[in-house]
């Protein structure tokens, strides 16, 4: 299974109209270490937030490290971590809790 989703995928998605950057997005959303130039592209956003997205979970062997990943030297202004992830994580549940007191009212 694997192996046909990227294709399927992107067919799926070539019928429904969308553009050429949509369609590589199935394809290549686990080539963890693919590089394709200097700018960030939708491609890069997909693989480094899928990879993000499995960090410490136990039963997913072969996981890079995230920046060991060229996507991750596209981004500007911004060094993932774990420091970095956790900060996001109280950012939003603190926004989260403002929402929730706004909405309280």
């Amino acid at each position: 299974m694997p192996y046909i989703k990227g294709p399927v995928g992107a067919k799926i998605l070539h019928d429904w109209g969308f553009s050429e950057e949509f369609l590589k997005v199935p394809v290549y959303s686990e080539d963890w270490y693919r590089n394709t130039g200097k700018e960030l592209n939708l491609t890069d956003i997909v693989v480094l937030s899928r990879l993000h997205s499995k960090m410490g979970l136990a039963n997913i062997p072969d996981l890079p490290s995230i920046i060991s990943v060229p996507a991750v030297g596209k981004l500007k202004n911004i060094s993932l971590s774990p420091e970095f992830s956790l900060n996001l994580l109280n950012e939003a549940k603190q926004q989260f809790k403002d929402a929730m007191k706004a909405f309280a009212n």
